[in-house]
């Protein structure tokens, strides 16, 4: 299993370029510095085996990831999981782990910086104006984060779904009529 984001497909708006939708197995926790010799081990191992050079996340939040999923899970469940293959590209946690899982990446992770280096690096979306990506953001919370990680760690639902409602036509239409007409024409133009 690799970490990854995933960019929902939306109908064609800048807003919709901004869903950067859910990371694929991760999380947030704390106590790294004591816990049981399976809990290092799994912490070992989620690093080795979950985390690449292509997780967007700075290392400190990394770190964070790996002991929320060993926090979340714990360490035996966690080498359960990778002894059995079960950490692959298209596992599924139950319910209740899924959850837990992404209530600590969502307490670990900086999804609106994410958003915005991924913005940043994306020459297609160079013109999209500051004021309509803070508008957007600002729109989102750490519920429909929350949300769309469950369904994605889980299988019980689609997270492009959920991430694609956080930008219903009444938040386009409110961040489109906060742009200047400057912004709005270099927007559509």
């Amino acid at each position: 299993m690799k970490i990854q984001f995933v960019r929902p497909s939306v109908p064609r708006t800048a807003a919709a370029s901004l869903a950067v939708a859910a990371l694929a197995l991760s999380a947030c926790g704390s106590d790294s510095d004591g816990g049981s010799s399976a809990d290092a081990e799994a912490r070992e191992r989620l690093q080795s085996e979950i985390i690449d050079d292509d997780f967007p996340a700075p290392p400190e939040e990394q770190e964070c990831v790996v002991d929320g999923i060993v926090d979340s899970l714990g360490g035996e469940r966690v080498i359960e999981l990778a002894d059995s293959g079960d950490l692959g590209d298209d596992f599924q946690l139950p319910q209740d782990e899924a959850e837990a899982v992404a209530d600590a990446v969502v307490d670990c992770v900086s999804f609106d910086e994410l958003i915005q280096d991924q913005l940043a690096a994306d020459p297609s979306l160079a013109e999209v104006p500051q004021s309509f990506v803070d508008c957007i953001l600002g729109n989102l919370d750490g519920e429909v984060y929350r949300d769309a990680l469950a369904a994605e760690f889980s299988g019980n639902g689609d997270s492009e779904a959920i991430m694609e409602s956080a930008f219903g036509p009444d938040v386009l239409g409110e961040c489109i009529g906060a742009l200047s007409p400057e912004d709005l024409a270099e927007l559509t133009g």
